[in-house]
């Protein structure tokens, strides 16, 4: 497996790659929820089935999350966006504080991760997980929101959100990194 760095954080963590944390060895992980090898084949020949043909290398821009215990209510959402090469920087100065809000001061906002496709650094990746519908609801009109949607309007060119329902999900929480 190949690690990289976490930014400057003197971390080394394996590539964002199908479900981040929930694979490897579990007696060497911290994480009693990580799935061995065996366990770990099943989940990887169906995501494999369902058309994840190709890996996506990216470069973290931002993750942040509280801590995440699924259950039948948690919403998450893969978006994907697609920003004008012009409005590259504009976007970022724009998105990211409204990401760092929404963690602060959302309870139902249970994590925001956000990050750029090495090989098209105009594509966005976000994948977003909010304690309920509600909470979602609640996070789309609050004031940080719509003027994210607002000020980036004309930056992008393909938005697509794709509902994700994971067949487990969880964390410790605590995780914030923003690029510099």
């Amino acid at each position: 497996m190949q690690y990289v760095n976490l930014g400057r954080s003197g971390l080394k963590v394996s590539r964002l790659c199908l479900g981040c944390m929930s694979y490897g060895e579990p007696e060497r992980l911290p994480q009693p929820w990580s799935l061995d090898e065996s366990a770990s084949r099943p989940l990887i020949r169906q995501a494999l089935e369902a058309g994840q043909k190709r890996r996506i290398d990216v470069a973290p821009q931002f993750l942040a999350d509280k801590k995440i215990v699924q259950s039948d209510n948690t919403i998450n959402n893969f978006v994907i966006v697609d920003v004008k090469s012009e409005f590259g920087q504009a976007f970022r100065h724009v998105v990211l504080p409204e990401m760092a809000q929404s963690i602060k001061l959302e309870e139902g906002v249970l994590a925001m991760y956000a990050a750029i496709d090495k090989a098209n650094p105009n594509r966005w990746y976000f994948y977003e997980i909010y304690a309920s519908e509600e909470a979602y609801q609640a996070h789309r009109i609050t004031p940080h929101f719509k003027e994210y949607i607002e000020q980036t309007a004309e930056m992008t060119t393909y938005k697509k959100a794709i509902a994700i329902k994971p067949g487990l999900l969880m964390n410790k929480g605590g995780l914030k990194y923003e690029i510099e």
